[in-house]
């Protein structure tokens, strides 16, 4: 009589918070974090840069080092480089306008190092806050940054007539976008994440997925609105690109359902794999309404972001409950859009109802809500693929007074 394998067992360590949490270092973090959510144009303003330079105090008072402290000069020097020429003496240059046309590529010099040391910054403060937010968080983050660095380098050498400056925009947008987000959820971890993360047992195929939530995250971010007419790769890259990163998250849900997901992350699987099927309805419908590209594709995106969702809220018995639950109801809430903008649509086209723009609810939900999603989602499978090590010695040391 054969007797079945008893079941493998991956063992859970003890989860580790910090003891006591810094509330203050907590809400630095958070205020630094709400500020580069959405592309941080928000943070690099006056008011803004001093609070990323609270942010970076906060980090201080968690990580133990001086190290944050040091990137605020990061910051003086990029709202000097960004005001530059406003202390040029008047008997220096008559005046901006004719600077800019007489020299452009001198004139804009203090603009692109503005943009390079808040780069540089962030980046640092990603490689500095790794012993807190692990390695695959901190890989995933930086990776973000290369493809978005790597996009405006080739943007700068294309032709702007041509299709491939229109699609490195698009890819640009999208990746800054991505790694600002992917920036900000590193922060919250330092200040609140737990350091005792077991990993998933199935690692590949998550860091799989969470790769390919970043990449959606950065295509609906940085889709082009509309496609002109003669340019093919407008259409091509970004449906290619989309497909690409359903396939990727359908291996990252397969991962995750043989790692604890169950059920629901297994048809989560499936709704992913089904939502590849349904780009060319997408490019349709686009088609159909006068070569709207983002529009199009992003009615039929509900089967996509429904197995997401289902696959962030399965496996209760996996840490990071509470996060994947936030992010379940972020992809609800775009899936909820992306619905009604079909429903609209088809209730326009068949004259049933006059509706002005049957795509709102697209910009009013879908794409700010899925754009969380995917970045709150991709954080959370590249935190479980290479979690924190919990190190008793240092939690104790936090909880000593300052």
């Amino acid at each position: 009589m054969d007797v079945p394998a008893p079941e493998k067992v991956y063992p859970r360590p003890e989860r580790r918070y910090a003891a006591p949490m810094d509330t203050v270092a907590a809400a630095l973090c958070g205020i630094g974090a709400a500020l580069l959510v959405g592309g941080g144009l928000v943070g690099r303003e006056t008011l803004g840069l001093l609070m990323l330079g609270a942010a970076f105090y906060g980090m201080h008072r968690v990580l133990r080092t001086r190290a944050p402290l040091w990137l605020i000069a990061g910051l003086v020097a990029e709202w000097f480089f960004e005001r530059f020429w406003s202390f040029v003496p008047d008997a220096i240059i008559k005046s901006d306008w004719e600077l800019s046309n007489a020299h452009p590529t001198l004139h804009a010099a203090p603009t692109w190092l503005a943009g390079a040391t808040f780069t540089l910054v962030l980046v640092a403060s990603v490689v500095i806050a790794r012993s807190r937010i692990g390695m695959g968080l901190s890989i995933l983050t930086l990776g973000a940054f290369g493809a978005m660095v790597l996009a405006k380098g080739a943007l700068l050498l294309s032709d702007k007539e041509s299709s491939a400056h229109i699609v490195l925009e698009g890819v640009d947008m999208g990746w800054s976008r991505a790694a600002f987000d992917l920036t900000a959820l590193s922060w919250l971890a330092v200040a609140v994440g737990p350091t005792g993360v077991a990993p998933l047992p199935r690692r590949v195929s998550a860091s799989i997925g969470a790769a390919g939530a970043a990449l959606l995250c950065a295509v609906l971010t940085g889709m082009p609105t509309h496609a002109p007419g003669g340019h093919e790769a407008v259409i091509a890259f970004p449906t290619l690109a989309l497909a690409l990163g359903w396939v990727l998250s359908a291996v990252g849900l397969g991962g995750f359902a043989r790692a604890g997901g169950g059920g629901l992350a297994w048809v989560g699987m499936g709704l992913t794999i089904v939502q590849v099927l349904a780009l060319p309805f997408g490019l349709a419908i686009g088609e159909s309404v006068g070569q709207q590209l983002a529009a199009g594709l992003g009615v039929v995106l509900s089967f996509g972001l429904l197995g997401l969702g289902l696959g962030a809220v399965a496996a209760p018995q996996l840490d990071l409950r509470a996060v994947r639950g936030l992010a379940g109801v972020l992809f609800v809430v775009a899936v909820f859009g992306a619905t009604l903008a079909l429903l609209l649509v088809f209730v326009s086209a068949r004259r049933i109802l006059h509706v002005p723009d049957p795509f709102w609810s697209l910009h009013t939900f879908m794409l700010p809500a899925a754009g969380a999603a995917l970045a709150l989602w991709a954080a959370c499978l590249a935190y479980l693929v290479a979690p924190p090590v919990a190190r008793p010695a240092a939690d104790a040391a936090m909880a000593t007074p300052r």
